[in-house]
């Protein structure tokens, strides 16, 4: 494979990943009324759980740049974006099997 095939792949990978994590953004905020409902709380402590997540993932990601420099940055990227798709299709196939 020749280096600007090499450069839209990479190009292809880091953009899918990028998409993958605003999505999951969105969604956390998107269900806000759905957890209040489904865990019969108030609005304050489901925004509090959404915080603490959103906080524990921009605390990871400093974890994972430095590791990245540690061991590589593209082992980190492919382990983080092949356990985040496994992670998400689980939950999907959950909610499936819930319903």
């Amino acid at each position: 494979m020749n280096d600007a095939a090499r450069k839209w792949w990479a190009l292809a990978a880091i953009g899918s990943g990028v998409l993958l994590s605003t999505i999951d953004a969105s969604i956390v905020n998107i269900a806000t009324n759905t957890f209040v409902e489904v865990f019969d709380s108030n609005l304050n402590v489901v925004e509090w759980v959404l915080l603490s997540y959103l906080l524990t993932l921009t605390c990871l990601l400093l974890m994972m740049g430095r590791l990245g420099d540690i061991i590589g940055k593209r082992r980190v990227y492919v382990a983080g974006f092949v356990l985040f798709t496994a992670a998400s299709a689980l939950c999907g196939l959950h909610r499936l099997s819930v319903r």
